[in-house]
């Protein structure tokens, strides 16, 4: 008897132990949800708040500016702002929507930039081999891969000396670009590496070494290895005189609604012709972020600043860094090209991104992302208020917009 009244209550002690082991178990987990879910609430108010302001300043933006373009903003991976207005098509009043593809014109650069970087961290090139040793025939000694990138090559860009040695009437590719420099051998602007020389021909040329290098076109490399990573499912490449989607394509417009027509040059890629939609832009962004495309290490390499002759703005591979506060962190890259401007910003710092198309000639989109970058860095608007901007930006409109002469 004695022992069963032991063991009753030594269950009934192990019973308590249990509850209160239960008990505190219970508490430390609804402790630790709670904490979640401040952080959470806070993430949330965060949130709301950056997509408020940036809703208020672009919606602001939009009309003062009467912008014919389309806009996506994202914070911290998320999209919280996105505005489309205009035509894609004034003839027909085709108007533009989200899914509307751009020519990104100089926008096309990050992306042969990152493609190079992929054959880099597959340890198929090497940033200091010199162009020769891919491009047969390539007369300029001394010329690397790293110069290319930079703009530090000092060549002649071929926009120019093409309209002086091809007879314009018939398209040229990236092939005829290398054969004219073979043949021709267009005298440098500069000594190769001595200074920053911003030039198409750089970006041209590292198209036809992707090509060299991994056997396919460059069309094919990117849509393998960037376009399927990312999900950019609307990106294409524009070639003059080759089939090309037609369907949800911006025409590119001059003052006056006057359309901007193409041209013989539009046969060459690496620097340009890559057309795609903000959504892709982004949808490359984010793809970055999880090194999907590239480790963070070999990224980290692009955003390294490429010119020490540089102060204000410098530049990587395929990308403009700023070094000034408050945007030290941000790379982007502009693009502006027969009546197309674009504006790719990406903020390392937040995880964010800016990104801004117009299919008429404007020069106005860099006005915008500044003040999107102070806003979601919680920055000082640079003593600038929503009126004083808007004066700065009408005076841009009456100089750059339809109305202009």
């Amino acid at each position: 008897m004695i022992k069963i009244i032991n063991y009753l209550i030594l269950s009934l002690m192990l019973s308590g132990i249990i509850a209160c082991n239960s008990s505190a178990s219970s508490e430390k987990v609804d402790k630790k949800t709670a904490k979640e879910r401040k952080i959470d609430s806070l993430k949330l108010a965060d949130m709301n708040e950056k997509k408020g302001k940036v809703d208020e300043f672009l919606k602001f933006f939009v009309k003062e500016t009467d912008l014919n373009g389309v806009a996506l903003v994202s914070y911290k991976g998320e999209i919280i702002s996105q505005k489309v207005q205009g035509f894609s098509n004034k003839k027909t009043n085709e108007l533009l929507k989200l899914t509307t593809r751009f020519q990104l014109a100089s926008v096309t650069k990050p992306f042969t930039a990152t493609a190079i970087m992929i054959l880099y961290q597959d340890s198929l090139l090497k940033l200091d081999d010199e162009v020769s040793k891919y491009l047969t025939g390539f007369p300029y000694k001394g010329i690397t891969i790293r110069m290319l990138l930079t703009h530090r090559s000092g060549l002649a860009n071929y926009m120019y000396f093409a309209e002086r040695l091809t007879n314009r009437k018939s398209t040229i590719y990236n092939k005829e670009v290398v054969d004219l420099m073979v043949k021709h051998k267009p005298d440098v602007y500069l000594q190769a590496n001595t200074k920053h020389d911003y030039c198409n021909t750089n970006y041209a040329l590292l198209a036809s070494i992707i090509e060299k290098i991994s056997g396919i076109s460059y069309k094919e490399f990117m849509q393998k290895r960037i376009f399927d990573v990312a999900g950019m499912k609307n990106s294409f490449f524009y070639e003059e005189g080759k089939q090309n989607p037609t369907e949800n394509v911006a025409l590119g417009y001059h003052y006056r609604w006057e359309v901007a027509l193409h041209t013989y040059q539009e046969g060459v890629l690496g620097d340009k012709g890559l057309y795609a939609t903000v959504e892709d832009l982004f949808n490359f962004d984010r793809a970055l972020f999880a090194e999907k495309i590239l480790k963070k290490e070999t990224q980290a390499l692009m955003y390294e600043n490429g010119n020490p002759d540089l102060e204000k703005s410098n530049y990587g591979f395929g990308w403009r860094i700023p070094q000034r506060e408050p945007f030290k962190g941000v790379v982007y890259h502009g693009g502006w090209y027969r009546g197309f401007n674009i504006i790719f910003v990406r903020d390392l710092k937040t995880e964010s991104t800016v990104v801004m198309f117009s299919n008429v000639r404007t020069r106005i989109l860099g006005e915008a992302f500044h003040e999107i970058i102070r806003i979601l860095r919680n920055e000082e608007r640079n003593e600038k208020t929503l009126s004083v901007l808007s004066d700065s930006l009408a005076a841009k409109l009456k100089r750059d917009s339809l109305e202009a002469n």
